[in-house]
Formats: structure tokens, C-alpha cells, sequence
């Protein structure tokens, strides 16, 4: 490879990862920003009690929000739209540093072992995101469709689906709907 191949190549890559980078900034603070300032005047501090939560609980904050009083279908943004940045960003983050970043280097490779134990990986592919993201998170679920050569974007569509859906379960147990169909 040439050094105008390998800079177009570093170019490319980095204008890909600033995309990525932009997503994660708009899902994950400007959009709920938003909500919170706009839609909950007299709950700012709540509506980022809710964000704070995120990193940790990741989409179990919609409880945080429920139960801190904010409404349900506020609370379903508040914890989707931030989880979807976070994939956003290991996605574009873990593109970027795949060959040249050893700490990268090494979590996929920790991840790659992972996903060699399980054979149907390959046989429901990209669709399996939908499924991973719920139990593994949006921390794990990216380094495995990075490894897998899977398409970024596509992976993080399924993967917000997924979050959507686990989100609204758990909203709904939060609420003891889900209680009324299993008593």
C-alpha cells in the first residue's frame, strides 16, 4: 500500500469515525438535552438522573425515570435514545482502533474468543445483535459485529430495535403491566 493509499485509507476512516462520533453526540446529549429542558421544565434534575444512570444500569434507567416520576413514554427516550449512542460509539470507536490500538486489539480478541464458542452466531448473523443487545448490552454487542464483519450500520439499527424492545418490557414491569397477564 502506497503512503497516499494509506493516508486516504486513515482519512476515510477518520472522517467514518467522526460520523459515528457525531450520532453518539446527538443521541446521547443533544436530542435528550432537548427533551429534558423542553418537555420537563420542573424535572431538569431528574431528567439527568435518568442520563447519569445510563453508563451504569444502561437500559434499566427507564425504572429511574418511572419511578422518579418522569412519564413512562419520556422515560423510554431518555434511556433509548442514549443506550443507541453508546453502540454508536463502540461501534465507530472499536472501526477505528481495530488494527492500530492494542487495548482494541486485545478486547477483540477477548470478544473473539467469546463468539468462536458459539457456532450459531454465523448461522442467524447480523439478527443475533437484536438478541445480544439485550443481555449483553450496548458495550459487548459491538465488538462482536465488528469481529464478525458485520455491516456498522445495519448493526446498529438491529441493535436499537433491541434496546426498544427490552426498554418497553422493562417500562412495562416497571408500571406492573406485565404483572396483570402472569397473576
Amino acid at each position: 500500500m502506497t503512503q497516499d493509499n494509506k493516508q486516504k485509507n486513515l482519512r476515510d476512516r477518520g472522517l467514518e469515525l467522526a460520523a459515528w462520533l457525531a450520532g453518539f453526540a446527538l443521541s446521547t446529549f443533544i436530542i435528550p438535552g432537548i427533551i429534558i429542558f423542553f418537555l420537563l421544565p420542573d424535572k431538569v434534575p431528574e431528567g439527568f438522573a435518568v442520563l447519569a444512570a445510563i453508563p451504569f444500569i444502561e437500559y434499566l434507567a427507564i425504572s429511574v425515570g418511572i419511578g422518579l416520576g418522569i412519564h413512562p413514554v419520556i422515560s423510554f427516550l431518555l434511556t433509548v435514545l442514549p443506550c443507541t449512542g453508546i453502540a454508536m460509539l463502540m461501534i465507530g470507536l472499536l472501526g477505528f482502533f481495530s488494527d492500530s490500538s492494542p487495548r482494541a486489539i486485545k478486547y477483540l480478541g477477548k470478544v473473539k474468543k467469546w463468539t468462536e464458542k458459539y457456532p450459531k452466531l454465523k448461522k442467524y448473523g447480523i439478527y443475533s445483535n437484536f438478541v445480544f443487545i439485550m443481555f449483553f448490552g450496548a458495550f459487548i454487542t459491538p465488538g462482536i459485529s465488528i469481529i464478525l464483519g458485520w455491516s456498522r450500520s445495519r448493526s446498529v439499527a438491529i441493535m436499537a430495535a433491541g434496546i426498544c424492545i427490552i426498554t418497553s418490557l422493562i417500562g412495562l414491569g416497571t408500571l406492573g403491566i406485565i404483572a396483570l397477564f402472569f397473576v
